[in-house]
Order: structure tokens, then sequence, then C-alpha cells
């Protein structure tokens, strides 16, 4: 080598290969930092003032507004020079701070700055929802006056800030060390993999893990995802760095442990306590998506599907349906069911529990939080935290009273349905609903709905069902799903058309423009007879919690009027189609009645709820009309007494 040249030599050192580095612990002592002068902060660092007297400065665990900028308190907006566009905000003695609307809580909480027209106003962008911004409320807007928080407030003006710079020798030592981390973390270009190596290192503490992963590209999240699942070493290193983060340290290592032994779905007894609640936060609006929710959702992208279509509803007291309903199901082709259980006061738990321990379906015990609606925690619950739903490539969200039909001459099932549509690109397909009625003096008798009911509406309904690919969505409402980081996804019609896109701003996708029932349809059995509408009174509604009473109130007083009116419509078509789409249901009822345990539990739960109905109708017909009663209650009322006479 002595004989060559020094730009050659240079050459063959740049080709010659590294060394590998020595294996480090997690987390080493951070005996580097303790220099005799602060590094050097390659970063701009403002105070963020929110109006003419007002900052940014840390509370008692959050971030507040205060009169002045204290040094000891006001907030310090550190913009690195390598990324211009992120945001750090940290309090002087780096306390762990949070702010209303987001789920984050450490030293260091990461945004997005949004440049003004202005050079000195800016608006910090929530990094995982797009729409949110940090900003100060006024009256009626979910939070107290003068808090902070992460919400969509821009359209009121609200998210503007001013950032006067600061001098960093104002700054303790410990801040600058922080700081020079995070600045290191945050250069361009930002890789999954070069932040696991900053912490594998101890180049970046773990209380910062999260401000930084929640800033990393989308395809970053993603490649993080991936490594989580495919690296063992490299989720221990999350779920340490982030121990109170239930998504990095349980969530996420239980789907990882899934994949890893990944055996067949064998249905069985599951339970999901009120403490799971925090699943729904961001579908209830309860606050902003964590990085933990976000990469738990992109890995359970990455899991391909083995079975085909499966079932998801959250059920109460549907104890004499809930056998029917599953055996036209499995009739038509679903292969599985996955039943949310909150509350059931008709005896169906033992029902439940026989179908369950016979592995014909997964039932799961959904305790009910203090600040969602079980039907919403259920939704939740099944698309971020429970792995057996990705071993199904379509899953559809059905309440007990919805029945999937097709047109027989087509299809035999729903998986022609779906081949037929995976013909073209497809995520998610919507069902139009036909509303199917009783006649006025029509009592509940022991037989399936599709036979009682053969007479519907002649308008088919413009709310919609959903089936969808679990895997691309993040959660759900009964109508349809929430795609996952709302990323693009194809929404079609039964029909095969456009339902719903990003660009449609005149209606939700919860509706359909032209409601259409050629190929594919849900029959509805809502209110049955009247006795039957009176029960789901009296059993409430998912969607009742948390409603004042004079809202449930009318909420009850729909169902009578649309009981009344419905039995009285002459606007009605006989529709018997259903029934030849349930060709192998007799066949499916006798083999899950032939299950242990299933016929004797099925027995108990119809005894009860014929009991039930009798002695329901007459307290209700006896108390009469009076009080603050509904005037709805009366028509309704008068159904019951002809019935009874």
């Amino acid at each position: 080598m002595e004989l060559l040249s020094p730009r050659v030599r240079l050459l063959f050192a740049r080709q010659a290969p590294e060394a590998p580095p020595p294996i480090a612990p997690l987390f080493p002592s951070r005996a580097r930092t303790k220099l005799a002068t602060p590094p050097a902060v390659r970063a701009s660092l403002h105070y963020l003032r929110t109006g003419p007297d007002t900052w940014l400065a840390a509370g008692d665990g959050r971030i507040d507004i205060a009169d002045t900028a204290e040094p000891d308190r006001a907030i310090a907006a550190l913009c690195p020079y390598a990324n211009p566009q992120l945001v750090f905000l940290l309090a002087p003695d780096l306390r762990p701070l949070s702010v209303r609307g987001d789920g984050m809580r450490g030293p260091a909480i990461s945004a997005f700055r949004l440049q003004t027209e202005h050079p000195a106003i800016l608006r910090l962008r929530h990094p995982l929802a797009p729409r949110r911004f940090m900003g100060v409320t006024q009256d009626g807007q979910g939070a107290p006056r003068g808090c902070v928080i992460f919400d969509s407030l821009g359209q009121a003006r609200l998210d503007l800030l001013e950032s006067v710079e600061l001098k960093p020798p104002s700054l303790p030592r410990s801040f600058h060390i922080a700081a020079a981390e995070l600045c290191e973390a945050a250069a361009r270009p930002l890789h999954a993999a070069r932040v696991l190596d900053l912490h594998y290192s101890g180049a970046l503490r773990p209380e910062f893990a999260e401000a930084v992963i929640r800033v990393l590209p989308r395809d970053e999240l993603a490649v993080l995802a991936r490594l989580s699942l495919e690296r063992p070493v490299d989720l221990t290193l999350l779920s340490t760095a982030m121990p109170g983060d239930p998504w990095f340290a349980n969530i996420l290592p239980a789907l990882a442990n899934w994949q890893g032994a990944r055996l067949p779905v064998a249905g069985g007894v599951l339970r999901s306590p009120g403490s799971d609640e925090f699943v729904a936060d961001h579908c209830e609006g309860a606050g902003q998506p964590q990085a933990g929710l976000v990469v738990t959702a992109l890995a359970r992208g990455h899991l391909a599907p083995r079975r085909g279509a499966c079932l998801i509803t959250a059920a109460r007291n549907e104890g004499p349906y809930v056998l029917e309903w599953l055996a036209y199901h499995r009739a038509v082709g679903f292969e599985h069911a996955f039943i949310y259980a909150t509350d059931n006061f008709d005896d169906s738990d033992a029902l439940l529990q026989a179908l369950g321990a016979a592995g014909v379906m997964t039932l799961v015990h959904n305790q009910a939080g203090a600040r969602c609606t079980p039907q919403n925690k259920a939704y939740a619950h099944a698309l971020r935290m429970l792995p057996q739903l990705l071993d199904f490539a379509w899953a559809a969200i059905l309440d007990v009273d919805e029945y999937f039909t097709f047109d027989t001459r087509l299809f035999r099932g729903v998986e022609d349905f779906l081949a037929w549509h995976e013909t073209q690109p497809v995520d998610s397909i919507a069902l139009c609903r036909m509303m199917f009625v009783a006649a006025r003096g029509e009592a509940w008798r022991d037989a399936p709905s599709l036979v009682r009911f053969p007479r519907r509406e002649k308008s088919i309904n413009r709310q919609v069902k959903s089936m969808f690919r679990p895997r691309k969505f993040w959660g759900a409402q009964q109508h349809f799903p929430h795609a996952t980081l709302n990323a693009p996804i194809v929404f079609r019609s039964e029909s095969g058309g456009m339902h719903h896109h990003a660009g449609v701003a005149d209606r939700t996708p919860a509706l359909a423009a032209s409601p259409s029932a050629n190929l594919a349809w849900i029959n509805h059995y809502s209110l049955r007879t009247a006795p039957e509408a009176l029960w789901k009174l009296a059993c409430g509604h998912g969607d009742w919690k948390g409603e004042t009473k004079a809202r449930q109130a009318e909420m009850a007083a729909q169902v009578c009027r649309s009981f009344v009116s419905l039995a009285d419509s002459h606007d009605l078509v006989d529709d018997r189609r259903i029934q030849a789409c349930a060709e192998g249901m007799e066949a499916e009822l006798a083999a899950l009645r032939a299950l242990p345990g299933v016929a004797q539990a099925e027995a108990r739960v119809k005894a009860d709820f014929l009991s039930r109905l009798l002695r329901m109708t007459a307290a209700f017909v006896e108390q009469g009309e009076g009080g603050e009663e509904p005037a709805s209650f009366g028509p309704f009322r008068d159904v019951l007494v002809r019935m009874r006479k």
C-alpha cells in the first residue's frame, strides 16, 4: 500500500469493510455527557407567545399559559437546523409534559412547524394527525377556556403562535445536552433504523423515544413496524424505552408473539376489561393517535391473512336471536364470528360461553369503561388489539338483527361475492340495508326472523354497513371502518362502483349517494314485533351511554314512532329472497345445537325471554299514559293493548 498514491489509498480505505460495532448494553450509562462545557446546540431556540401578554409555560405536568416568560417555566421551542420543519417543546428543567388532546407524555413534545406569511408567526401541527394544531381554547371547545390543546383550531385562528428568540446561555447545562441529542436524532434523513441505532448506542435517551418516533415519515414508521415484528431485540428496545406505553409494552409484543406461533383461530372465550378502553380514545375524540398505536396498526398491516371472511358484532341481551344469526352466516360462508358481549341479563352468557368453548366463535366479555360506549370499545379492541382477526382477509361489522343477503343467481355465498369484487382493487364494500317489519298485532314466536318477517319497506335505506380488509383499518364505527393513518383506500358499492373517497365532502361514508341492492344487501330486522321493540327499549342501545335522560327519552320515542309508522305503512313489499340464501341454515342450526350445552342454554334463554316479554308488556300497558312520557308512547301502547285483548 506504501507504493500507492494518496488518492488511491483513500479510495481503498473507503471501500474497506468496517469492523462490526461492539454489542452495547441497552441504555448504557451516560458518563460521556459529563462535559466541562455544554455541547453546542445546532438549533434555533424560541419562546412562544399565545397572545399579547401570554406565553406557553410548563405547568403541573402539562403545557399551560402564563402571563410572563419566566426563565424557569417558559417553554422553549427547539427547531433543529438540520430539519427546520420540526419543533420540540421542552421545559427548562426537562420536566415531563403533556398537551390536552394528545396522548404523549415526556420531557419533549414533538410537532411539525408550519410557517405563515409573517416570519415570526407559526402554527404547530400534530405529527400523526394532520388536521390537529396546537392552540389555546375558547369557550365551548371541549376544554376550559385558556387551555393549551391539540385540536382542529385552524378555522378560528386560535392556533397562531408568535416566536420570540431566546438566548441559549439563559438555559441550564442539562437542557443543552438534551437539545443536542434531539438535534442529532432529528437530522435528515430520518430513518427508523438510525433512530434504533441511536438508542442502542445510548446517544438518545429513552424518554425521548416517542418524541422522535412520531415525527418519522410514514414509510419509516412502516419500517419500524416491520422491524418490531421481525427483530425481537428491536421490540425489546422499544418496550423498555417506553414502559408506560401500553402499545409498545404490551399490545405490540402480543402481536409479535401471536405471529410467531400463528395457530389457527379456534374460537374460545376472552376478556376485555374496562381498562382496555384507552384503545378507543382516538375513535371517541378523546385524543390524537399515539406513536405506539400507529406502529401497532402498521405492524398489523404486515400480516397476511390465511382465511376468508369473518363477522364482528357487539351484542347485548340478544340471546333469542344469536344462534339463528350465527347459523345463517355460517351457512352463507362466514368462517368465524367475534362476538363482544356486554352486561347481559337475559341468560345469554351461558349460550355464548358454550359456543365459544366449542370453537365455532370467539366470545369476548366486553366490560364497559367510563368514557366510551361498549360498541366503540368493541370495534377498537377488535381492530387494534385482537391478533386473531388478522387471520381473515375480510371482516363484516353486523348487528345481530342484520343479515348479509345476496343474489343467489350470481353467487353461492359470501366467498363468491368477495371473489367477484377482488377482480379489481377494493379495500371496503358498502352494503345498503332493507328494513323488514312486522304487522301491528304480530306476537313473538319461536322461529327465525327471516321466516317471520317477509315484508319490508319498498325504498332502500341510505345507511350502509361495510365489509372490509381488517389489516388496512385501525378502527370503525357501526357503518364504516377508519383507514389506518387516513391512508387512501378503495371503498366500493355492492355493485362495484365507487362508494366514497377523500374528495366527497357532501356526505359521510355511512350514507350511499344512490342506494342500491342489486348484488348484495343487508336484511335488517330492527324492531320485529311490538313486544320485541319494547324489549329493545328496556335493554337500551350502545349509543345511549352517556346521553342525558331527556336525550334517551327522545331516542326511545323515536323507536316507538318508527314501529307504528312502519307497521301502518302501505308502501311495503314482500321479499323472501333471503330464504334462497339460507338453504344450509337448518343443518347449521342442528349442528350448533348438538354442541355440548348449547341446546339447553338456548332453551333457557327463550323460556326466560318469553316470560319477560309477557311481564314487560303487562307492566307497560297497565302503567298507562301520564307524567312526562313522550307523546309517541301512546300509539305504541295502543298496539300492545290490542294484542292483549
